[in-house]
């Protein structure tokens, strides 16, 4: 019969747990390592996503609606000092068109010690309102 193994020396014993040790640790290097490139890739997909998804909304989103303005022709005589929604526009003539934003308005026109001439206007777009008075 053949004789039994021999025990391992003690030197091949530490060699071993040392070799052991060190694989144990090059997995858990390898682990890590695969966790953080997953954790990447899941950042840069989900920035993928968002960017997909901003360009979507953009793309779908309506274009600004471009409101033309209406015209307002004043024909005052002699003259008039205008004031439009509260604000000193000028003095009518020279001025006498003014290009207005869709919607209702106050006109005021002023003329020396004559009572002012007042007047709620509604202005549509793309049109002409007139406004007329004789001081």
């Amino acid at each position: 019969t053949a004789p039994p193994p021999a025990a391992p020396s003690r030197e091949a014993i530490a060699h071993s747990e040392a070799l052991a040790a060190q694989h144990q640790l090059e997995q858990q290097k390898a682990a890590e390592a695969a966790a953080a490139a997953a954790a990447a890739r899941a950042a840069r997909d989900e920035a993928r996503r968002a960017a997909a998804a901003r360009k979507r909304a953009a793309e779908a989103a309506p274009a600004p609606v471009q409101i033309e303005p209406g015209t307002l022709t004043l024909a005052l005589v002699p003259w008039g000092e205008v004031f439009l929604d509260g604000n000193d526009i000028g003095v009518s003539p020279p001025l006498n068109r003014l290009s207005l934003s869709p919607g209702t308005h106050v006109i005021e026109v002023r003329n020396g010690s004559s009572p002012p001439y007042r007047e709620q206007i509604e202005v549509a777009a793309g049109k002409t309102l007139v406004v007329q008075h004789r001081f």
